[in-house]
């Protein structure tokens, strides 16, 4: 989470926010500099460390495949689903 949440930019944040979810569901409020709005990136929590999956978020966030609209997410406007990754 650290990774995401780069101290050196305190005006333009990437990692926003999070929120936990029943089942061992995390999502992730991002914003990222060249995109206007937020995104929320849902990820699994296992046992498994997700280190991987943390720093490639970034680039994750651009591939189409895992992208949907939220329309009924009153924070984020685009939703990323990471949760199979």
């Amino acid at each position: 989470m650290r990774a995401l949440s780069d101290p050196g930019d305190d005006e333009n944040p990437f990692l926003i926010g999070f929120l936990m979810h029943g089942d061992g569901l995390l999502r992730l409020y991002v914003q990222r500099p060249d995109r206007p709005g937020i995104i929320g990136a849902d990820i699994r929590l296992t046992e498994t460390p997700h280190t991987a999956l943390i720093a490639s978020v970034p680039s994750l966030l651009g591939e189409e495949q895992y992208r949907r609209p939220a329309p009924d997410e009153p924070h984020c406007d685009l939703l990323v689903d990471l949760t199979n990754r």
